[in-house]
């Protein structure tokens, strides 16, 4: 997550200094900067997605453990009842 924090801030840098080029009028720093900040957009996004990637794996390995879990609880509470469905409740 540090790594795609670090690529949102250089993209941000990069488009500060193509807009601080782009009203000072310097074509050859506009061009150099804005292609750099299509890059840096281009990296911010791609490690996004790769961000996204590996939380929907995790939740595709605990999905089926929270299931259990979940279901052994109602089990406790609903063997055990009184204060167990009451705490069940909760």
């Amino acid at each position: 997550m540090l790594f795609q924090r670090e690529l949102d801030h250089q993209g941000g840098v990069k488009e500060r200094l193509w807009k601080e080029a782009t009203e000072r009028g310097d074509v050859f720093e506009m061009k150099k900067t804005e292609a750099e900040a299509a890059i840096a957009r281009k990296e911010a996004g791609a490690a996004a997605e790769n961000v996204a990637d590996i939380k929907n794996g995790l939740d595709r390995i605990w999905d089926p453990v929270h299931s259990r879990n979940a279901a052994r609880l109602l089990r406790l509470c609903r063997t055990n009842s009184g204060v167990y469905v009451k705490l069940g409740k909760y």
